[in-house]
């Protein structure tokens, strides 16, 4: 951030904002039209922030860290590696019912973060 924007009464931006910045668009754009396997992630990520937030509800935003490579593992190695990073067992028992409900949601959730990413620079 600029010093300029630091100096801002206010000028801390929300989470949303944060990651919005993070994503060049054009790279987005690619990877729509391609049905590329990194949009995966984002699935991934909501699905073990689900998981997350069940287990300790007092984290609202887990903050996963990427993790290499992700979206050539499968969600329960995603997990394995994911959960320590947040002070969670690597083995903690995953409801692989609700697991794979949630991932078989992964179009809604491009969707969702797609339009974020879209609204992200009028926010």
């Amino acid at each position: 951030m600029s010093s300029w924007v630091q100096g801002l009464l206010g000028h801390q931006l929300s989470y949303k904002a944060r990651e919005g910045a993070c994503h060049a668009i054009e790279d987005y754009v690619h990877r729509l039209r391609e049905e590329s396997g990194l949009l995966r992630m984002h699935c991934y990520r909501a699905t073990l922030e689900t998981v997350i937030r069940e287990v300790k509800p007092e984290l609202r935003r887990p903050g996963v860290q990427a993790i290499k490579k992700a979206h050539l593992l499968p969600f329960t190695e995603y997990a394995r590696l994911g959960l320590p990073r947040v002070g969670l067992p690597p083995d903690l028992p995953l409801d692989t019912c609700r697991v794979g409900a949630m991932l078989r949601q992964e179009g809604r959730v491009v969707v969702y973060f797609s339009v974020a990413l879209l609204l992200a620079p009028v926010v």
